[in-house]
C-alpha cells in the first residue's frame, strides 16, 4: 500500500497505472528479496526517508529517495529475471 498511496498521492493517472504494474511484477520477487540479509531494514529505512522528506516538504530530496529507493528495488528485480 505504501507503493500505491505515494502514487495516488502524485495526482498523475501514469504514475499510478505504472506503480500497480509494477507491484504485480514485484509481489512474485519480494517474498525472496526479503530473506536477503538486511533487506527488510534496509528497505523500512528507505520508505521512511521517502515519507519524511514529503512531511517536511522537502521535495528534491524526496524526489532522490525515491529514485535511490526504485534502482535498488530495479537491480533486484532484474537480478531474480536473471536466475528464472
Amino acid at each position: 500500500e505504501f507503493h500505491r498511496s505515494i502514487a495516488e498521492a502524485s495526482g498523475n493517472k501514469m504514475i499510478v497505472k505504472i506503480i500497480n504494474i509494477l507491484i504485480d511484477l514485484e509481489s512474485e520477487t519480494n517474498e525472496s528479496n526479503m530473506k536477503i540479509k538486511e533487506r527488510p531494514r534496509r528497505s523500512l529505512k528507505s520508505h521512511a526517508n521517502i515519507v519524511k522528506y514529503l512531511k517536511a516538504g522537502e521535495k528534491e530530496k524526496a524526489r532522490k529517495a525515491m529514485l535511490t529507493h526504485l534502482t535498488t528495488v530495479e537491480k533486484l528485480v532484474l537480478k531474480k529475471l536473471e536466475t528464472v
